[in-house]
């Protein structure tokens, strides 16, 4: 046991990721007793506690659904589709006829863990997530075809590439049961949603963008030499690394953002020693081409728990890609409710001469807003903070917002991101949203946790003014009336714009809702962060264009 947790301190290199591991537990299918696994029991007991779904109420009727789908499992039906599952759910015991409530029901199931649903998918609700794990392993793990010499080209480069031809695909369905051969094409669906194969699009050196015609499994792609790659590709010039440095960075989370930006940008090619064209597309880094500028490419790269991002140019033209330090920002919130996992990291600039794995040169994205020179370790010598920053901070947009707009930008994204959250987790602790989260404002949470009147305010109604509301007022439904009327502040703000005094005053507010609301839904400092990264962070001329004009 001893050498065990030497092992893992070891490979665990900072405290921020030690604090992922909670405990050692040493067991043997063979020898250990009961009493070894009584430990694992309590202790998963102690942490499902402090989750958010814990104790939620759901309704009795989903029970009755629930029972009658696992009848279904239980002949063999792994996969149904929507319609069934109404048809199902319109004649049980305590029947269920709002499509509504069908969908509330699949959607949370889904977030637990009982099935595996997608909106955009609805012929294929898999109601046995084991059943899906054997069909990913057909493919992820199929090692059976090693030695079969008729497929041993199409396999190797398979093994190294991850490029997965279709005849390669069809000798790996043969060999598996008949209801997987029968839900072939769901299964391959669902592997694309859960970002474990990809059809990535490809720029040739004819400048022709083509749609690759073979399922790519990035999981299996090797990693090549990185400095071999990049020596393939001529460029005059380079901005600096943007560096996003996790806590913890797990790498199904690497996958899923390159895999993300493939579905948007071309991937870059190079002529492999088989003569065909294979994507710069690893399992820790990716090339694309940036969309309407040919002679630019976007590089993304893991290294270590830090994440970094690169344009390479063909020219030396000098501009802002303070949008696309916005994308990936909001590609990494994304991927963290996917994952359902709160993701925190600092934003670090570093040389653009640096190498990727060269990390001692970084330093943090505030020092370079604050300060004029900074000592650059490569170049040995102290440098101008603008060659660096200008290449992510939008300095001169920003010059041409005034101060209450850009608070006024501040204040809109809290609302609508943090707060909405906020109100979003308490109607899923009271209750099942009908909505996924994405479809949710705060007029209709609001709506609905009125209408489901659990949490009345102090002064005994809904409605009225924030001059109702007292400081010494702090139940739920106080802060429930005080998002609403935030939110209706700045939607109906003309101009767009909040003066220095008024923000002041939001700021205090918005902070003490989202610190009482994060305790009430159990969130631990969720929303507190997530409110002081945006109260810090710059805004361009964009983010106030697009603030604006949702209001």
């Amino acid at each position: 046991m001893n050498n065990l947790k030497t092992e893992i301190k070891e490979a665990v290199e900072n405290k921020e990721t030690m604090k992922h591991v909670l405990n050692y537990y040493l067991v043997s299918n063979k020898y250990d007793a009961d009493t070894e696994f009584e430990q694992i029991r309590k202790q998963l007991l102690i942490t499902a506690q402090k989750t958010t779904s814990w104790n939620e109420t759901r309704p009795v009727r989903w029970i009755y659904l629930e029972k009658t789908l696992l009848e279904e499992i239980n002949i063999g039906e792994f996969v149904l589709s929507k319609a069934k599952i109404l048809e199902i759910a319109a004649n049980t015991n305590q029947p269920i006829s709002d499509p509504d409530e069908v969908e509330a029901f699949l959607g949370y199931y889904h977030r637990i863990g009982t099935y595996a649903y997608f909106k955009d998918l609805p012929d294929c609700v898999v109601m046995l997530p084991q059943w899906l794990a054997n069909a990913f392993r057909c493919i992820v793990f199929a090692d059976i075809f090693q030695d079969d010499v008729s497929i041993i080209t199409e396999w190797n480069q398979f093994r190294t590439t991850g490029r997965l031809s279709e005849n390669c695909l069809d000798r790996l369905f043969s060999c598996q049961s008949v209801e997987i051969k029968e839900h072939r094409d769901q299964i391959l669906a669902l592997m694309e949603k859960f970002d474990i194969i990809v059809r990535p699009k490809i720029k040739l050196e004819s400048n022709e963008i083509v749609q690759e015609s073979h399922y790519f499994v990035p999981c299996m792609t090797r990693t090549e030499d990185f400095a071999k790659v990049i020596g393939l590709f001529k460029c005059e010039s380079k901005s600096s690394w943007l560096c996003l440095e996790l806590e913890f960075l797990p790498p199904p989370l690497t996958t899923s953002l390159l895999i993300a930006y493939s579905r948007e940008l071309a991937v870059a090619s190079v002529v492999d020693s088989t003569g065909d064209n294979g994507p710069v597309f690893y399992s820790n880094f990716a090339l694309f081409y940036l969309k309407d500028a040919e002679d630019e490419m976007l590089l993304i790269a893991a290294h270590k728990n830090i994440i970094q991002m690169q344009v390479w140019k063909r020219g030396h033209i000098k501009r802002s890609y303070s949008s696309l330090r916005q994308k990936i920002n909001e590609c990494i919130h994304r991927l963290g409710r996917f994952f359902q996992m709160k993701l925190c990291y600092k934003t670090k600039l570093k040389c653009s001469a640096l190498s990727l794995t060269d990390c001692s040169g970084m330093e943090d994205i505030d020092k370079f807003k604050e300060e004029t020179q900074y000592f650059c370790k490569i170049h040995s010598g102290f440098r101008c903070t603008n060659e660096m920053s200008s290449d992510w901070i939008e300095t001169t947009l920003k010059q041409t917002l005034t101060k209450e707009q850009i608070n006024a930008s501040r204040m809109s994204m809290i609302t609508r991101d943090v707060l909405t959250d906020a109100l979003y987790d308490r109607l899923a602790m009271d209750s099942t949203p009908f909505r996924s989260r994405t479809e949710c404002d705060i007029p209709y949470l609001y709506a609905e946790l009125r209408r489901q009147n659990r949490h009345m305010p102090t002064k005994g109604s809904w409605g009225g003014s924030l001059t109702d509301i007292k400081d010494k007022h702090k139940k739920i439904g106080d802060d429930i009336e005080r998002i609403r009327l935030i939110q209706s502040e700045i939607l109906h703000l003309s101009p767009f714009a909040i003066n220095s005094s008024r923000y002041t005053d939001l700021c205090r507010l918005v902070r003490d809702v989202a610190k009482r609301m994060e305790l009430n839904n159990n969130k631990n400092t969720d929303y507190t962060n997530d409110v002081k990264d945006i109260l810090q962070q710059g805004v361009s001329h964009k983010q106030f264009e697009e603030q604006e004009k949702r209001n």
